[in-house]
């Protein structure tokens, strides 16, 4: 089931509309609309959608796990716009490989192959989809990206010791 409510719906009545009785809700526009007071009223079986920061929580995650809701954390969901960012600099072209690569179901390091990874660690351990996506980012982040090597361990070392986050 497919709804596509009007503008002047959705911006009246957001939380009506991830109440309705449908497959799957799909939340593209604001950050923090799955909340304590919306989990509860979700009929849908899975969330899957690109709005950053859906979650209103942490403890939101395991809400929607509690209530067997299939969240699929939006990070991994829109991680083409940040992909697509940091390829620019290499300059664009049509089937670029370094993209498609992101799309390959057969690549585990793939959008398909991520979200297969996380929802069969989250089953498998009985862990919100969203414990089980944080786990598989930090050990990625420990490692050498593909594309700028040790730059992002570097990064992170460098916020990390200049206590950025207490500041």
């Amino acid at each position: 089931v497919w709804i596509m409510p009007s503008a002047s719906h959705f911006f009246c009545c957001a939380n009506q509309v991830l109440a309705e009785d449908v497959d799957v809700v799909s939340p593209c526009a604001w950050g923090g609309i799955l909340n304590k007071d919306v989990i509860p009223t979700i009929k849908a079986k899975i969330v899957c959608g690109a709005a950053n920061n859906q979650l209103k929580d942490v403890e939101d995650a395991e809400r929607l796990h509690q209530a067997g809701v299939l969240y699929v954390p939006d990070y991994v969901v829109n991680r083409m716009g940040v992909v697509n960012c940091s390829t620019e600099v290499f300059g664009n072209m049509d089937n670029d490989p370094m993209l498609e690569q992101h799309f390959d179901a057969s690549n585990p390091d793939s959008i398909p192959g991520s979200i297969t990874r996380i929802l069969k660690d989250s089953k498998d351990r009985n862990v919100s989809t969203e414990a089980a996506a944080v786990e598989i980012a930090d050990v990625k982040a420990s490692q050498d990206n593909p594309i700028t090597g040790w730059r992002g361990q570097a990064i992170i070392r460098c916020l990390r010791d200049s206590n950025w986050a207490t500041n």
